[in-house]
Parts: C-alpha cells; structure tokens; sequence
C-alpha cells in the first residue's frame, strides 16, 4: 500500500490511533486489524524432461501456501506478539501446534477469501514513520479448507 502523508500519524500520537485503509483477518481465532495481508500458494514441480526431448516437461508434485499479515500495533486490538505468548506458554512449552488463518476481501469480516490452518513461522516488529507497525508470517500445513 502507497501511503499519502495524510496517512502518516502524528509523532506522540495514541497507539490506539488507526491510519490508512484496513483489511480484517483472523488468526488462532483472534481478530487481527490490518492494513495489508498477502497469500501466495505455489506448486512444486520435478522436471520430466526424458533424453531427447527439446522442450521442458514440469510434472507438479505438490502445493503450499504461505500467508502475512501486516499492521499497526494497537493497544485497543489484539497484538500479534500474544499468537507467539499463546505458544510458548506453559513449563515446559507445549509443541507447536496449528492455527486457523481466515482472510475477508475487506475490512468487515464478512466474506471469506481464504482460509486454512498453518503453523507461524515469523514475527517482525518495526517503526517506521514513529509508529510501531507488526507482521506475522505463517506456513500452511494441508489442505485450505475455503479457497474463493
């Protein structure tokens, strides 16, 4: 997303303040605010090629997806740092178990665009623009449940 600098806050400003456009998802059943989140699925593909033919011969083996999630901490919302507290909770810490990752077209989570379990496996924390922002990333495991 391109922000304007009217989307920029206001140095010192509350970190319940919210800039920008949002997009809604769902992860471990808490509902995250967002300003962006991005899927990619891919195949992986074994070359079939035989001796002597002259044009590539892909065979597809397999797919995965990954998914991120991108936006401003918010004391108001559920930060992203409790998917991780939720893990590691507990003596000694539990494995690491799956969670449901749901994705609406917008910022009412009404309509699903995708949504399917998978295993974190990266957060960020950076501030840019004198706002904390957040990101988590996490691999799918399985088949995703809706794909629309």
């Amino acid at each position: 997303m391109r922000r304007t600098p009217s989307d920029h806050p206001v140095p010192g400003a509350a970190t319940t303040r919210k800039v920008g456009h949002y997009a809604v998802c769902t992860l471990a059943g808490m509902t995250l605010t967002a300003f962006e989140w991005s899927l990619e699925i891919r195949t992986d593909f074994v070359d079939g090629t035989g001796h002597g033919d002259i044009w590539d011969v892909p065979v597809p083996l397999k797919y995965s997806w990954t998914a991120r999630v991108r936006g401003y901490f918010d004391t108001a919302n559920n930060p992203y740092t409790h998917l991780y507290n939720a893990q590691a909770s507990g003596s000694p810490p539990p494995d690491i178990t799956a969670i449901n990752f749901i994705a609406y077209k917008d910022d009412i989570p009404s309509s699903i665009v995708f949504q399917g379990a998978g295993f974190v496996t990266r957060a960020s924390w950076t501030v840019p623009d004198s706002m904390l922002e957040q990101e988590v990333e996490m691999r799918g495991t399985g088949t995703p449940t809706t794909i629309t």
